[in-house]
């Protein structure tokens, strides 16, 4: 069994009674088809995103219940026979993850970390190589003052074709 959310829309034109008899409607339909923790919240009349059969407003209503895998199926081709649920979806719900264990953070004292680095210093007897940018930097910007790079102006190269 897996849990899943339906929302669906009701038009807005529907009363009071028949929004609550379609609510029942699907309602009772999952309890015969033996779904569980079965949870209406009805949202409300709200403003749609588009317009839907020329209606602006539509009546929201999200249900969350654990069903078998074939019930939802079952449930939207009951929906699709209804000309007053003018749009619906169903997902199923996600199981959380459990939180996972915070690694405890241990604190080493100064002597230790220098009698763990030591060795390995020991060991490290070649010299360090040159960076790489140093490499391929060319001698010619190195001999120019800083000062005369900051006045001078940048100018771009332009080529025009006749």
């Amino acid at each position: 069994m897996r849990t899943y959310e339906m929302l669906y829309i009701i038009d807005q034109d529907a009363t009071e009674a028949a929004r609550a008899k379609l609510i029942a409607r699907f309602s009772g339909f999952l309890e015969k088809q033996k779904a569980t923790n079965i949870k209406v919240d009805e949202w409300g009349l709200k403003q749609l995103a588009y317009e839907i059969n020329y209606k602006p407003k539509g009546y929201y209503v999200l249900m969350t219940f654990t069903a078998e895998p074939e019930v939802p199926n079952k449930l939207i081709k009951e929906m699709n026979l209804l000309e007053q649920v003018i749009r619906h979806t169903v997902s199923p719900v996600k199981a959380k993850k459990p939180a996972k264990a915070k690694k405890k953070v241990v604190k080493v004292e100064k002597a230790e970390v220098e009698t763990k680095v030591a060795p390995k210093a020991e060991k490290a007897e070649k010299p360090a190589a040159k960076p790489v940018a140093e490499k391929k930097a060319p001698a010619k910007a190195e001999a120019k003052p800083a000062a005369e790079k900051a006045t001078k102006p940048a100018t771009k190269k332009t080529t025009e074709k006749k």
